[in-house]
């Protein structure tokens, strides 16, 4: 090859490199001050066919030559990139010769070889205008995936590879029938091999967009939780204000207003409020608590069963009985190594019972330790859940076992 020869296949070549990696691949340009780089490679060659030097590794070192010197990114990535495209690029290659020869029966000369590289580059051209606009995803991609994966599509390419060379040799008679038949076996191996990264690889792939695709749904789950968070909160903080409206509404006899106020508060409230027991008050409460501890990475909590409808409490009792319940619990949990708590809700006949479990640590004996600062208010909200519970004709036990709290509530229905 001389050097006008090095010069006119040069151009097909690069043309290819620059379109997989840029159009296809996604990679940028670096500054222009680069370009010397691949200036000095084609006077390097120019050089070696004016000294009559074999130029098989400097063609070789084309492609990397272009991607290294003339895009950014990581060694290791540009690295995969360019044995993807010298790999592909010969694949196609060598399919269009193939093609070429059994519709012309030429023989392989430097002319016919410029006729086929340019029949391949336009194959590159259209692939690349097909693909120009998902080039930021390819980008992504290559980015992202794993070198397992790179590893598979490199051996698939390989075996094509081997396939489509075989086919090349033997349509150009540089493998006579008997070197075919010893290699037939090699060939239908590749081609096997092949196949089956074919099929794992669509696994993969497919695997990956699942898990993509439940990784958006947990998101999209997270996002509408936080917000729900943080509207309990916002309700939570402005109660006590509520309270105090409420409160001067009803020293001036306005009870037509209590009344839509309290519509207004109940319409916000059940915008964010989450049903677990189907007795708001206590879901209220049992909310808190949850959004207390939730980034606890050892908490866990566990409800079961509803409230019937006809329960006879009317809201002071309940806010008492549950806001003091829920206050033990959230207590307990904050002393305890593993932070957990159980509800569970079963009625039968005339009586609804409830068993609120919980994580607890007792020292001295029987007394549990308070962390409230005035210790004098110890002892307070548990005498009026009993006071309640017995107003109702119903009974309330506690008892400790293996590190767990049981309080168990019977009301009448």
């Amino acid at each position: 090859m001389n050097a006008v020869q090095w010069l006119i296949w040069l151009v097909p070549e690069m043309i290819k490199t620059l379109l997989i990696t840029y159009g296809i691949f996604g990679f940028e340009f670096k500054k222009w001050r680069w370009w010397f780089v691949v200036a000095a490679y084609i006077a390097g060659g120019i050089c070696l066919c004016e000294q009559g030097e074999d130029l098989g590794i400097w063609r070789t070192l084309q492609g990397a030559v272009i991607i290294f010197a003339l895009f950014s990114g990581k060694f290791g990535r540009k690295l995969v990139t360019f044995l993807i495209e010298y790999i592909a690029i010969t694949i196609v290659d060598m399919m269009v010769m193939s093609v070429n020869m059994l519709v012309t029966g030429y023989e392989h000369n430097f002319v016919q070889s410029i006729i086929d590289n340019t029949f391949g580059m336009v194959l590159w051209i259209i692939l690349t205008v097909l693909v120009y606009h998902k080039r930021k995803k390819v980008s992504a991609f290559i980015q992202t995936i794993s070198y397992g994966y790179i590893l598979l599509v490199l051996v698939f390419l390989l075996c094509v590879c081997v396939v489509a060379g075989t086919s090349y040799l033997v349509l150009n008679g540089e493998i006579t029938q008997q070197a075919m038949r010893q290699t037939y076996f090699f060939n239908m191996l590749c081609i096997v091999v092949a196949l089956v990264i074919c099929v794992v690889l669509f696994y993969l792939v497919f695997s990956r967009k699942k898990v993509q695709h439940e990784k958006e749904i947990e998101e999209k789950v997270y996002e509408r939780e936080w917000k729900r968070y943080q509207s309990m909160r916002s309700f939570r903080h402005d109660v006590k204000k509520h309270l105090r409206v409420l409160h001067a509404l009803g020293d001036r006899g306005n009870i037509e207003e209590i009344r839509k106020y309290i519509e207004e508060i109940g319409i916000e409230y059940n915008q964010n409020a989450v049903n677990h027991t189907g007795d708001f008050i206590l879901d209220y409460f049992i909310d808190y608590v949850i959004n207390e501890w939730k980034d606890h990475a050892d908490f866990s909590y566990e409800i079961d069963g509803k409230f019937p409808a006809e329960v006879d409490l009317n809201y002071r009792e309940r806010c008492i009985l549950w806001g003091n319940a829920m206050d033990n619990v959230k207590e307990a949990l904050e002393k305890a190594e593993k932070p957990f708590f159980e509800i569970h809700i079963s009625h039968g006949g005339r009586a609804v019972f409830v068993e609120m479990i919980n994580s607890c640590k007792i020292k001295e004996g029987n007394i549990l330790k308070t962390k409230k600062a005035d210790r004098s208010q110890h002892g307070i909200g548990t005498a009026n859940m009993r006071d309640i519970v017995k107003q109702n004709g119903g009974e309330i036990t506690w008892h400790y076992e293996e590190g767990k709290m049981h309080v168990t509530i019977s009301l009448l229905i």
